[in-house]
């Protein structure tokens, strides 16, 4: 419960994920620089079998608002010169450019991005988003990201317990995959309390059965339907976006917002 999918994960009958995970990032942000108005979206992404995925996220992003990515660039992991990857997606009049890399590559691609470019928008996406936006300090102010749960600059009582819970444990860092972990545990006690029984058999006869699991960090978690957008272990095409400021991730709505249509999704409150 509360694993982050992807590859065979999306079909898994076992898995039970909290949010969208990289398909709906991947398709929220897209969705989100157009609404933001660029017209020429690109990807830079890691070099891999199946790779090409990515840009297929993405485009289900920008359907709604009928645009395809530009440019997909592959970027070979370790790549000594950034350059000329950096030109390739900038190539065509491109405004604006998802990453989709790991850490050290990732830095280094926008780090040389930010020289040949300073101002282009850009979406991050990846598993060490954090340690992407420490390395980069300053140079990190503006980069959007899709989250799937609220960040502790949306201020109600889930964030703040959250904040709390970690400090009470000696951790001040809430970036990164940190709320995910919490935030199955919250998940997990109330699918426990709805279960009839807190067995593992028990568990696993009501999880595909059960909606409406509110834990204060995401609209209401639900197992009965899946297949959105396609993959049959995502649940929710909902997403929050955040623009770096001062190394935070402050909110760029209000709301999470559906990454095919750009409309609001149900919301926990603020307080």
């Amino acid at each position: 419960m509360g694993a982050v999918t992807s590859g065979t994960d999306l079909t898994e009958v076992a898995q039970f994920p909290l949010d969208g995970s990289t398909p709906i990032q991947t398709a929220s942000l897209a969705n989100a620089l157009a609404a933001q108005g660029f017209k020429k979206i690109s990807m830079a992404r890691i070099q891999i079998d199946g790779g090409g995925a990515f840009s297929g996220f993405a485009n289900q992003g920008l359907t709604s608002a009928n645009q395809k990515i530009l440019n997909d660039v592959p970027v070979p992991t370790g790549a000594a010169d950034m350059a000329p990857y950096v030109q390739a997606v900038l190539a065509n009049g491109t405004d604006a450019i998802l990453t989709v890399l790991p850490g050290t590559d990732s830095t280094a691609f926008i780090k040389q991005l930010k020289k040949d470019n300073p101002n282009i928008a850009i979406g991050i996406i990846g598993t060490q988003k954090e340690k992407v936006a420490d390395a980069l300090g300053t140079a990190s102010d503006g980069l959007y990201e899709a989250l799937g749960y609220l960040p502790p600059s949306y201020a109600n009582a889930a964030t703040k317990n959250f904040v709390a819970d970690m400090s009470k444990l000696g951790f001040s860092e809430t970036r990164g995959f940190r709320l995910n972990a919490y935030a199955a545990v919250l998940a997990f006690a109330e699918a426990a309390r709805k279960a009839p029984e807190p067995t593992s058999a028990a568990l696993w006869t009501a999880l595909p059965t059960m909606s409406g699991i509110d834990i204060g960090l995401t609209p209401p978690i639900q197992w009965t339907k899946g297949n959105v957008g396609g993959y049959p272990r995502i649940f929710t095409s909902c997403a929050f976006i955040v623009k770096y400021s001062g190394g935070k991730e402050l909110p760029v709505y209000d709301t999470f917002r559906d990454a095919y249509t750009g409309q609001n999704c149900t919301t926990p409150a603020k307080s």
